[in-house]
């Protein structure tokens, strides 16, 4: 299920989006393990003045099934990237094996905060902070990265390139992220 509210479909000063999906499968019948999982994400922009308007995104996930089974690979949440937890590279955070390598969790919890001020024409800055994690335990414990960037509203869509931060300095060093698309 899935609805938007915006005022301009491509470069909203006021609008929302609800996502929420469901899903699972039954052990036997073409799956190894039976499971459901549920997502929802959340995103809304609020003008502040007619140049400068505020971002705000949460995304939550959750997998229900036997603790001795485990989930397909495919199935597992991961956060990090550029519209997840900026500062860290994507899908770089979550539970890790006995190796070292992010292997993905049962659950999901990642927010983001971003005031964007429309500078020239087409152009912009943007200064944000994120935070989430992926886990298999519920909620999974936080990590943030801050950071700022430059805007444009291009005829295909806003186009960003951020230079985040990691707050947790003993995972990473700062990255840089593009990504492109409607905010919500």
């Amino acid at each position: 299920l899935s609805r938007t509210e915006a005022d301009d479909a491509m470069f909203p000063r006021r609008g929302w989006s609800l996502f929420l999906g469901f899903h699972g499968a039954r052990d036997g019948l073409m799956a190894d393990t039976s499971f459901s999982q549920l997502r929802g994400r959340g995103s809304v922009v609020l003008p502040l003045g007619p140049r400068l308007r505020l971002l705000g995104r949460l995304e939550a996930g959750s997998s229900f099934l036997s603790p001795s089974r485990q989930l397909p690979a495919s199935e597992r949440f991961f956060a990090g990237g550029a519209r997840s937890v900026r500062g860290y590279r994507y899908q770089a955070l979550g539970p890790t094996n006995t190796a070292g390598d992010v292997v993905g969790g049962r659950h999901l919890l990642v927010s983001s905060v971003e005031a964007e001020w429309r500078v020239w024409g087409r152009w912009g800055i943007a200064g944000f902070y994120d935070a989430g994690n992926a886990a298999n335990d519920w909620p999974p414990e936080p990590l943030a990265g801050a950071g700022g960037g430059l805007r444009w509203a291009s005829p295909i869509g806003m186009i960003r390139l951020d230079y985040a931060v990691p707050l947790d300095r003993q995972r990473e060093d700062w990255r840089i992220h593009f990504s492109m698309g409607p905010d919500l």
